[in-house]
């Protein structure tokens, strides 16, 4: 029980949630598929039970600062961006296969996802080197943009779309979470 700790569970949380996300696009395509994957939500809710009693009987010597904090968020922003960025990637490739035989995304298509991935990419690059804590903002915006793009892009690929728009429900969670980085991060300051 020494080596089970409340940042052990987090992880394991975060990489389940990275699951389920292929998960979701797995049985998208193949709804036969779904048995294999119905265990998964009642053992997450099992490691959030044990999370928040590892977080209730293990307390840490000192909390951490506002700005450790942040450090930690914006690097878990910059994971889950990457994640989702090759989940998009992953999944426009598939639709690439198609443009060989039927040139299925059109240059206006191909331009709308490059731009989407750029300014993803461009997200990463603003959590890996931010110093102030007005780039929630920034991000929270960006990915916004994104969400609304891949919303357009997804409908424009009809039936071929649904996997992008499981996708794009990822984009938004975490555009939420990052605009709940700002007031949390708020609140830290002032309690300060």
């Amino acid at each position: 029980m020494e080596e089970l700790t409340a940042e052990l569970l987090e992880m394991c949380m975060f990489q389940l949630k990275i699951l389920r996300i292929a998960s979701k696009v797995d049985v998208f395509r193949w709804p036969d598929s779904k048995p294999m994957f119905d265990g998964m939500d009642v053992f997450m809710d099992a490691l959030v039970d044990a999370e928040d009693l590892c977080r209730t009987i293990v307390k840490p010597p000192s909390p951490p600062s506002p700005d450790d904090i942040k450090l930690r968020v914006l690097q878990n922003i910059a994971f889950q961006t990457n994640i989702l960025l090759f989940f998009t990637r992953s999944e426009l490739e598939k639709l690439g296969i198609l443009l060989e035989t039927g040139s299925f995304l059109s240059d206006e298509q191909k331009t709308a996802f490059n731009l989407i991935e750029g300014k993803m990419n461009a997200v990463i690059s603003t959590a890996l080197n931010a110093t102030e804590d007005s780039v929630f903002v920034e991000m929270a915006d960006k990915v916004y943009e994104v969400v609304g793009l891949m919303e357009t892009e997804a409908e424009k690929l009809g039936v071929r779309g649904g996997c992008i728009k499981i996708i794009n429900g990822e984009y938004k969670n975490l555009a939420d979470k990052i605009n709940h980085c700002i007031t949390d991060l708020a609140a830290l300051r002032q309690q300060q």
